[in-house]
């Protein structure tokens, strides 16, 4: 959706051609990406073709990496045979879940990047997964209709809560820990 997207143009001060910069943001504090612009027009045709450009996968994104640099690589977690669709750092920080595709959900250790563990139940693409309040579950929602709570010590699913007659995308807890 177009009008979720925030525009935020700045002046680029670090190369000597100060044409203005086109921040999108996917949702608040996000920076997807910058790119330089030089017409109005060119803006509304970024925010008219966005959502087509990602859907395509049209590598002109990819190129912006030779331009512009923002982060650091610092690990690479490996282990997901298919596209990871969530992850999440545990409010500690030591700890990453992430969901994939691939039916799977894994848990790494951040500071070696090692997967501690594999979730297997899901039968069908894991669109999310986040952590309880007290981090000792997992909670996963996936395209085979399902919600489902994960021990993290015993990596054994502990609640399957089905119903839904469609994919199920997201999740979230309550303020309390007491309802998903």
């Amino acid at each position: 959706m177009t009008s979720s997207f925030l525009l935020n143009t700045v002046v680029n001060k670090t190369e000597q051609n100060s044409s203005p910069l086109v921040r999108l943001f996917l949702l608040p504090f996000v920076n997807l990406f910058e790119i330089q612009m030089n017409l109005k027009k060119d803006i509304k045709i970024i925010i008219n073709n966005w959502i087509r450009i990602l859907n395509i996968k049209i590598g002109w994104i990819n190129d912006l990496d030779k331009i512009i640099k923002y982060f650091e690589l610092l690990k690479i977690l490996q282990g997901h045979e298919m596209s990871v669709r969530s992850v999440k750092f545990s409010s500690n920080g030591n700890t990453i879940v992430s969901s994939s595709e691939d039916e799977t959900i894994r848990i790494w250790d951040v500071k070696t990047g090692k997967q501690i563990k594999i979730l297997n139940g899901h039968i069908d693409c894991i669109n999310n997964v986040i952590f309880s309040l007290d981090e000792n579950y997992i909670i996963s929602c996936s395209n085979d209709k399902t919600i489902r709570l994960w021990d993290i010590k015993t990596g054994k699913e502990k609640i399957k809560l089905e119903g839904h007659l469609n994919s199920v995308y997201d999740i979230n807890i309550s303020p309390n820990g007491n309802n998903i």
